[in-house]
């Protein structure tokens, strides 16, 4: 099958070759998943690696980043193919195009699936006459304009407001959809436009509404920036098949009221099973220290330096200072972000072995680029947590100390194989800052420890 057969809605797709597809493309990613996780005790008895096989990718401990970027690019790559051989589907039995649509939502997939394999076949449309491409180019470009920013604004709005899901349903089958109505309205009724100006216009709907969902307050920069790599590929891919169902004379296919009526039904499907990934940070670093000025440092941290890296300064949340409300287990710690406080509680209290507490209130994870004050993203508060975190101090033959930090996070949103990464970057570059910043302390009291010659060899007093 070359590129052109697969995006042309006029060629057709057979059942068998429909059904063949289908499990080909499907089948991938759980069989990459298997193999990614070959040294683990995951089977194919594990109905969660068959219904959401890349939610399993993210949970196997220490995979290498490379195999979670591989599975992303699949997961897209198999999107597009099922949703094009769907496209191509409604093309050969005279469908409404927005039933291909479903094909990509998780789960009820497999009833979309079923039905194009199953359905009888209908009379396939008739392309329309030459002289129905004679019309106003712009008003073309204004309706396709009008409608991709409007579904955007749609999806977003009642994919997180309405169902607080952060999904696929969002930053997948939304793009497609939207690039889809773009596509096909801005080359319907008109001269068709070629492959590159109608991906242009579907970049022009993408950014107007972007721009929207900034000005309405519902969305923040930062965020759009994030989730712009992931929403390219489907809003390009849409945009391309609906160019070529416009150029086809589809006039069964109705754009944007099969989009209103399936972006639901996808979000109701992310908020009913929503993703909660554990992931479980690891870092050493070794301080010329004894443990005893090291826990003084930990304790009595101070405000943290240098400034963090250009992400964190753009609205990351990222720590300044902590601060303890008495001593021992039970005793209240305020850690103090650039996004809020974060108010946890002592769970071991061992001086100069270990700290351990866990997190009762929850900073925002970010706070939005935006000319308002207050931005209605539910993403920043409850979809990224610290639920606990440890520093364990270990001696050294050298008289130093080996500080150990571990800490266990929940990103609840999709799909976490390009989101996970992300997070974990975030996490370890905070983890980074605030360990130096400990070592940097404690190697400072020792320093001051040491005999002074002006002093006629007594040692600074320690702070």
């Amino acid at each position: 099958m070359n590129l052109r057969r697969l995006f042309d809605p006029q060629t057709p797709c057979g059942t068998l070759s429909y059904a063949g597809g289908c499990v080909a493309a499907y089948a991938s990613q759980p069989l990459y998943v298997l193999w990614a996780a070959r040294a683990t005790e995951l089977t194919v008895g594990d109905w969660g690696l068959w219904l959401l096989p890349f939610r399993r990718l993210t949970q196997i401990e220490g995979l290498p980043p490379a195999f979670l970027a591989g599975g992303l690019v699949l997961m897209l790559a198999v999107a597009c193919v099922l949703a094009l051989l769907s496209f191509r589907r409604t093309a050969s039995d005279g469908a409404d195009a927005g039933l291909a649509a479903v094909a990509i939502v998780p789960v009820i997939q497999f009833a979309a699936f079923a039905w194009f394999v199953l359905a009888p076949m209908l009379r396939r449309p008739s392309p329309v006459s030459a002289e129905a491409w004679r019309g106003d180019g712009w008003a073309a470009v204004t309706q396709a304009i009008l409608a991709g920013t409007g579904l955007m604004v749609f999806a977003v709005a009642a994919s997180t407001l309405v169902f607080g899901a952060y999904g696929f349903g969002l930053f997948v089958l939304s793009p497609l959809l939207v690039g889809f109505a773009t596509g096909f309205l801005v080359n319907r009724r008109t001269e068709p436009r070629s492959a590159g100006a109608t991906a242009g216009w579907v970049f022009g709907a993408t950014f107007i509404g972007s721009a929207m969902l900034i000005a309405f307050g519902l969305e923040g920069g930062i965020c759009m920036v994030m989730a712009s790599p992931i929403m390219a590929g489907p809003a390009i891919v849409g945009g391309l098949v609906g160019r070529e169902f416009a150029i086809a004379g589809r006039a069964r296919t109705k754009p944007v009221v099969m989009s209103l009526a399936i972006m639901p039904l996808a979000f109701a499907v992310d908020a009913a099973m929503p993703p909660e990934t554990l992931l479980i940070t690891h870092e050493t670093i070794e301080i010329d220290a004894p443990p005893s000025l090291v826990w003084a440092a930990l304790i009595d941290m101070g405000e943290i330096g240098p400034e963090p890296a250009l992400p964190f300064r753009l609205g990351l949340a990222y720590p300044l200072r902590a601060e303890f409300r008495g001593a021992g287990v039970g005793a209240e710690r305020i850690g103090v972000f650039s996004t809020g406080e974060a108010h946890e509680r002592v769970t071991a209290w061992e001086p100069g072995r270990r700290l351990a507490f866990e997190v009762l209130i929850q900073p925002p994870a970010m706070r939005e680029l935006s000319p308002h004050r207050i931005v209605h993203a539910p993403h920043a508060i409850g979809y990224f947590e610290t639920a606990w975190t440890s520093f364990d101090l270990w001696p050294t033959a050298s008289g130093g100390t080996r500080l150990v930090e571990r800490a266990e996070h929940r990103l609840r949103l999709e799909p976490v194989a390009y989101w996970a990464p992300m997070a974990r970057w975030a996490i370890q570059a905070n983890n980074a800052r605030v360990l130096d910043h400990i070592r940097r302390t404690a190697e400072a009291s020792v320093a001051r420890a040491q005999p002074s010659p002006a002093s006629g060899g007594l040692a600074d007093p320690l702070p």
